[in-house]
């Protein structure tokens, strides 16, 4: 079963859980030890840091109480000494874990003996007794005494290399909880990772392919792209290769249906030529030979189909010129736009003269391009901008490139007539005209060749400009690898 992108996502954000879940688990039962181990440390070792001192000065409390009775031969010194032992009592029941509880049962009895032989001595020296046997009972008392006391070191007292070994024990299980969460977290990260670098690898293959195949049908190649696996690419990657496989039927389809036209221009166009020629002969014999017999009137209208003839060839002329561009072979090289600018204008300078005109051209404008075609877009954008600026008393024309990107954008830029911006979309197409040929003559075919020599190297073309204010045509040139073909 294969994985949707959505299910990929959610398997990688549940893998992720999974292994965040697992450091916090493993960090929990990591700091329980080390809890346990402090717990260790706070209940058998803090309460001893003062048991020891506290009891041994209740003990000495109450070897003076009994002393002092005797001396003051005063009662009430017996039941300061009763209130010591209880003291002493309730501090070690009060130690709880922090001494051993057989050690403490020994130390509560070594402490009744030592405080009923006590409390006979004192009842005996406060009746004054004397002899030997009294002299017996106070040794017993202190030998009591001694007990008592090296009981107490034992159950009362700190053994440091044990409270020492405690807190490594937990510096060790600190450390070692670390280092387990180091290294936990590193192979759940692994995991993590691992299995994201292969989902992503599948993606960025995926798109990989999306973005080749897109790529390839943007430059006319609609050969199908890969359609692996069963997510949303693939999905994509199949509406995409049927979209592409509807272009390709409908591309070539148009292919045909402009070959087919092309073919039916040209061809109409020049079998148009030899009737235009007999009619253009004809009347040029009129009124050559019959002129004397014409009255005004006829010799008018022979100039008018000699000059709608004329008009009509220079038409047929055009049409010709459009189809060669759509026709002719594409052979791309290296091409400096300058001389040639400078040699168009030249020629446009020797067969319309116009008086102080102003010409400026960029002093870098190399681009790959036809040398023949280039040559074409020049002569019509430069032939305009000379036209349109034939009624301004300082005509200006300009030729340079604008860096954009990673290409360059040419201009031709003139300060004559201009055109009205709403119109802009009509400059291109074939016939079209903003201006009557009473005011600038024309084809309306110019501007529509230069578009098509455009498009065929790649690039495309738009104008700038505004009436009165004269008007600027951007062009480019891509460089292409599209092969020579006759």
């Amino acid at each position: 079963m294969r994985l949707r992108f959505r299910d990929k996502m959610l398997g990688m954000a549940g893998l992720a859980a999974l292994a965040l879940g697992l450091v916090i688990a493993a960090s929990r039962l990591i700091a329980n030890r080390v809890d346990q181990q402090i717990e260790t440390i706070r209940g058998r070792y803090v309460p001893k840091l003062d048991l020891e001192p506290r009891l041994k000065g209740q003990l000495d409390r109450l070897a003076r109480d009994f002393q002092d009775a005797a001396d003051a031969r005063d009662t009430s010194f017996l039941d300061a000494a009763a209130q010591q032992k209880q003291a002493f009592l309730r501090d070690l029941q009060a130690a709880g874990g922090a001494v051993d509880p057989a050690a403490a049962a020994e130390l509560r009895a070594a402490l009744d003996a030592y405080y009923a032989a006590a409390l006979d001595v004192t009842r005996r020296l406060m009746a004054r007794e004397t002899g030997q046997e009294l002299i017996d009972s106070v040794t017993s008392m202190q030998q009591k005494l001694g007990k008592v006391e090296a009981l107490l070191s034992t159950v009362a007292g700190l053994d440091r290399r044990a409270l020492s070994a405690a807190f490594d024990a937990a510096s060790r299980a600190s450390a070692q909880g670390d280092a387990y969460r180091v290294w936990l977290s590193l192979a759940c990260l692994a995991v993590v990772l691992v299995v994201s670098l292969q989902v992503s690898r599948g993606l960025l293959r995926s798109l990989g392919a999306l973005t080749e195949g897109f790529r390839r049908f943007g430059e006319g190649d609609f050969r199908p792209m890969p359609e692996t696996g069963e997510d949303e690419l693939a999905e994509v990657a199949r509406g995409a290769n049927q979209m592409a496989e509807n272009l390709a039927r409908r591309t070539a389809q148009l292919e045909v249906a402009n070959r087919e036209l092309e073919a039916f221009s040209y061809s109409v166009a020049h079998d148009l030529r030899a009737p235009l020629r007999g009619v253009s002969g004809f009347a040029e014999v009129l009124l050559a030979d019959y002129d004397d017999r014409l009255d005004d009137d006829g010799r008018d209208c022979l100039r008018e189909i000699l000059g709608s003839a004329k008009e009509m060839g220079e038409l047929i002329d055009a049409l010709l010129s459009l189809s060669r561009v759509t026709r002719a072979a594409l052979h791309t090289e290296p091409v400096d736009l300058a001389p040639l600018t400078r040699a168009v204008v030249e020629e446009l300078a020797t067969a319309q003269p116009h008086d102080g005109y102003e010409l400026v051209v960029g002093s870098d404008l190399r681009t790959e391009a036809d040398p023949r075609l280039a040559r074409a877009v020049l002569e019509n954008l430069l032939g305009n901008a000379w036209k349109f600026t034939a009624k301004v008393s300082r005509p200006r024309i300009e030729v340079g490139a604008d860096p954009v990107g990673s290409g360059r954008t040419f201009f031709v830029k003139d300060n004559g007539a201009g055109f009205d911006p709403a119109y802009a979309a009509k400059l291109f197409a074939p016939f079209q005209r903003l201006h009557t040929a009473a005011e600038f003559p024309g084809t309306g075919i110019g501007l529509a060749t230069v578009q098509r020599i455009v498009h065929r190297h790649g690039g495309r073309i738009w104008a700038e400009g505004a009436v009165g204010k004269g008007a600027t045509f951007f062009f480019t040139f891509d460089r292409i690898s599209e092969r020579s073909t006759a």
